[in-house]
């Protein structure tokens, strides 16, 4: 593979189901910044074709592909002369989805475990949508918008935010 102009789907799905891994991680109670949510993971000794695929994954929208250079185990793991890999990730809720829609019809060894995340995450999708139509109708009967938050269960910048990109009226700022 020399660059991106060759990359394509069905060159990573097939990269993917040979030297790649999904899965669910759920939210970690003793770390602050832990979540659940599905994980794409692919290791490679070689960076050149993780680079490639990463760079073709930025290139498709995805908002942050992670490619870093993984430290080798050390030798209280029993994992011998293992040396570092170079590590790709996904973790970004719609950059997970997004790529196991585009490789689904493509993988078969990993078929099940792609149905089986991406159910878990449209399913965490839709746990944690706001509803507009609700929002509106709680400001509509004189709740302030941060209130409307409260009533909602959810942070007033995220209700912010889904409602900015929903298209209703910028929303002041809390008093």
């Amino acid at each position: 593979m020399h660059g991106q102009e060759m990359m394509n789907w069905h060159w990573i799905a097939g990269f993917f189901e040979g030297e790649g891994y999904v899965g669910w991680t759920e939210r970690k109670e003793s770390v602050a910044r832990s979540g659940r949510g599905g994980r794409i993971a692919i290791g490679q000794k070689d960076k050149r074709p993780l680079d490639a695929i990463h760079q073709f994954l930025l290139a498709d929208g995805f908002v942050n592909p992670r490619l870093y250079l993984r430290a080798a185990p050390t030798k209280q793991s029993g994992l011998g002369k293992a040396s570092a890999i170079w590590m790709l990730e996904l973790c970004r809720r719609d950059d997970v989805r997004k790529f196991l829609i585009a490789i689904r019809p493509l993988v078969f060894q990993k078929r099940d475990a792609v149905d089986r995340v991406l159910a878990l995450v449209d399913a965490l999708i839709a746990e944690s949508a706001i509803d507009v139509a609700r929002a509106q109708g709680l400001s509509g009967a004189g709740l302030s918008w941060p209130n409307v938050a409260k009533e909602m269960h959810v942070k007033y910048i995220r209700l912010r935010n889904t409602l900015a990109a929903a298209g209703v009226r910028p929303l002041s700022a809390p008093t």
